[in-house]
């Protein structure tokens, strides 16, 4: 095992949700929660990766991220131990589904902050916003951004280079703000979510 692999025990005793789930789906589980929010976005960001960005995944993601190859490399080796990526560097989506709509409420919580100018997500963003129609004085959710053209209650993303991304990538957009509707405390909001991230992955797979 390399210096950079996850390093794994066999789970003795019950675990949080994220890590009940990860022991049903290898058997083993891992000291600390080894999901962190940019191994999320990483599983995303798969999803538009050409089949050329899937055989270089390090030095792609770490340009598009722009972040060191060190955080896509370590990411993407605890995803596949995980069973949450192939070896072809493809999302496995029933894997994420399940591991996504069970985690995100508890382990990427969102607390809207205070109101600024973004960027839409979650349920001001397409495609919920076909379901959820907004109207005067409902307040907005956004990603904090100085090109964002919205304004309204702030949502963290999971990585600062979430919003640059999601204009560059109208599907990985797509994606990353059901995501957001799965993190949020509204249950319609997350029930809605829910049923078209189904629909995208099912598509795609």
């Amino acid at each position: 095992m390399g210096r950079d692999a996850v390093k794994c025990r066999p789970a003795s005793r019950p675990q949080p949700v994220v890590l009940r789930f990860l022991k049903r789906k290898t058997g083993y589980q891992c000291g600390v929660n080894p999901i962190r929010p940019i191994d999320v976005v990483i599983m995303l960001m798969l999803r538009v990766a050409t089949e050329h960005d899937r055989s270089r995944p390090v030095a792609w993601l770490a340009s598009e991220l722009a972040v060191s190859s060190r955080l896509p490399y370590e990411s993407l080796q605890r995803l596949a131990e995980l069973r949450l990526v192939r070896s072809d560097n493809t999302l496995v989506a029933p894997a994420f589904l399940t591991f996504i709509e069970s985690a995100a409420p508890y382990v990427f919580p969102v607390s809207p902050g205070p109101i600024v100018g973004g960027m839409p997500t979650a349920s001001s963003a397409a495609p919920l916003t076909d379901i959820f129609v907004a109207t005067e004085g409902e307040l907005a959710f956004v990603w904090p951004d100085a090109e964002g053209s919205l304004r309204g209650a702030t949502v963290e993303p999971l990585h600062r280079s979430v919003p640059a991304l999601a204009r560059k990538h109208p599907q990985f957009y797509a994606d990353i703000a059901l995501v957001d509707g799965l993190r949020m405390q509204q249950p319609r909001i997350r029930r809605e979510a829910r049923k078209l991230l189904h629909g995208r992955l099912a598509e795609a797979n």
